[in-house]
């Protein structure tokens, strides 16, 4: 936690780096630390709105008491409850935003605040391959069933166009990403270039000796999600229809957390492996991994016929909710929630702040799009420029950021049998919508009549 000396309360506290601010269309914003040392990254963050505000009274006018008592009157919370608070993000601001703040006399150090009016994304999601190793009963896709692979110099300029574009995060998944014959190379252009993160998406079998240490070598900037289902060979075999997984895929883990790579191990949750997760919870805190995802199986894709074994009944919701309490309880701030990290705003950013791209070069809404479902996105950009994608298609990108998604509780979804299933996401109230037509109240009342039409429904 930030330590503050009782002495130093009273002293005006600024930062000794040049900062900058800049608003972004979505009321998310972009910090942007000037001078920051290339091992720790390119100096670019996205943080909320709070969160700049707080960065903008550190500005050599105002002491740390003056800031928690600012704080305290205009959100009507005691002194001591905006401080349990601000922590936190004071010790975030010196250990992830690399931010040193000074303590002294009266100054002023005003931070830079700009303004983002372009309708360019943030984050990119590449689909490098459709190719996969496995054949996942959950897939919401066909991975693994074609072998298309995006080519390296596509890869390359992609990239490039998406660096120049101003994006922060960089995401590259598949199918599986270590069947691209060139993964290494496209990791390392990624990091020639100005991305804050580059993160990877993968199942952790095929992760080669040389991929671990390009890994390794670069954790200040690279970022890894590796799938873990389960302890049972058996359970990883009927799940992933592949044998013997079980200890390569746990080595590699083991290997990138002993050596400190920022991971999230993603799990999906069935019937099969409920009883698994406080024994996986347990693992993952003692590699000292800092996060884990956590997921029930939607019936998309492969899962959609699938028997109860994969997807839980609603009242068998307690008994998982359950477990969670317990693991959060355990091990406060290491669950987060797989389909579900941005539900807690009304729209996850699909299309506007975060593009995903397949490997064919068709833009879709988000990596759960097949991209069979309707035609969702904006363009092809092995075909046409993806600024200019953005430009030709302004009005119906921004009327995407406005779409509030489907909500179990709210007036138009409460009744609807599927308000589970859609809750927290667009593209399932739009699947739903593809197969109910005019009752969808949610797709009748909300979405403008040109995301409609982009539809067809």
């Amino acid at each position: 936690m930030y330590a503050v000396k009782e002495n130093m309360r009273n002293k005006y506290l600024y930062f000794n780096q040049n900062v900058e601010i800049e608003y972004q269309p979505d009321n998310m914003v972009l910090l942007k630390v000037k001078g920051i040392d290339s091992k720790f990254g390119n100096g670019k963050y996205m943080i909320n709105q709070i969160g700049a505000e707080i960065l903008l009274l550190i500005d050599g006018t105002r002491t740390y008491k003056e800031i928690i008592e600012y704080l305290s009157k205009k959100y009507g919370e005691e002194n001591s409850s905006i401080e349990k608070k601000i922590e936190p993000f004071f010790t975030k601001i010196k250990d992830k935003y690399k931010l040193e703040i000074l303590e002294g006399d009266k100054t002023s150090r005003k931070i830079e605040v700009k303004y983002n009016n372009n309708n360019y994304p943030r984050v990119a999601t590449i689909e490098l391959t459709n190719a996969c190793n496995l054949k996942c009963i959950h897939c919401y896709g066909s991975f693994g069933e074609d072998n298309v692979i995006m080519p390296l110099d596509k890869v390359y300029k992609l990239l490039s166009e998406l660096n120049e574009m101003g994006v922060v995060v960089i995401e590259l998944t598949g199918g599986e990403i270590t069947m691209h014959p060139d993964l290494n190379k496209i990791i390392r252009y990624a990091l020639s270039l100005d991305f804050n993160r580059i993160s990877m998406l993968t199942n952790g079998v095929l992760l080669l000796p040389e991929t671990i240490d390009l890994i390794i070598e670069n954790k200040k900037r690279i970022y890894v999600q590796i799938d873990f289902q389960s302890f049972d060979d058996k359970y990883l075999e009927w799940f992933t229809k592949k044998k013997n997984t079980l200890n390569i895929i746990s080595k590699n883990i083991e290997i990138l957390a002993a050596n400190e790579v920022p991971m999230r191990i993603a799990t999906m949750v069935t019937r099969k492996n409920l009883g698994e997760l406080e024994k996986i919870s347990e693992w993952i805190h003692q590699l000292g991994i800092k996060q884990w995802g956590l997921g029930l199986v939607m019936a998309l894709g492969r899962a959609k016929e699938r028997d109860s074994d994969l997807l839980f009944a609603d009242d068998e919701n307690p008994e998982f909710v359950d477990i969670i309490n317990k693991t959060d309880k355990k091990y406060p701030g290491l669950i987060s929630y797989i389909d579900d990290s941005r539900t807690n705003r009304t729209n996850c950013g699909a299309i506007s702040s975060h593009i995903v791209i397949a490997c064919d070069g068709n833009t879709k809404i988000c990596a759960m799009d097949t991209g069979n479902y309707f035609n969702s996105g904006i363009g092809n950009v092995l075909i046409t420029n993806l600024k200019t994608l953005y430009g030709d298609n302004k009005d119906f990108v921004h009327g995407f950021s406005q779409i509030k998604a489907p909500s179990y509780d709210s007036e138009s979804c409460r009744e609807c049998k599927n308000k589970y299933f859609c809750h927290g996401c667009i593209l399932r109230g739009v699947l739903s919508a593809k197969e109910f037509k005019e009752e969808c109240r949610w797709y009748t009342e909300q979405i403008d009549k040109k995301i409609k039409a982009k539809f067809g429904i």
